[in-house]
């Protein structure tokens, strides 16, 4: 009986959360900038970028930077790592 109940569950599917910055509690001046220097349209694309990428952008301030880690912690997503 446990047995068919844990394949009952294990088969059900993952429901992501979703990720795209118009549904994330975020500044217009930060999704602004992610869309306009990067075209980026969710978290999982940060993700995909290192945070120096992120700095280099002449558009990015302490600002952006530092709310955009906060988001990123508690959706708990990180930057790609450092080459």
């Amino acid at each position: 009986m446990m047995d068919q109940i844990e394949n009952r569950i294990s088969k059900r599917p993952i429901i992501k959360e979703n990720l795209n910055l118009d549904n994330l509690d975020m500044s217009i001046r930060l999704i602004n900038f992610l869309q306009t220097a990067f075209e980026i349209k969710s978290l999982d694309e940060i993700s995909q970028k290192t945070e120096s990428e992120i700095q280099q952008s002449p558009y990015c301030s302490k600002k952006h930077l530092k709310e955009l880690k906060e988001i990123m912690a508690s959706k708990n997503i990180h930057f790609k790592p450092e080459e």
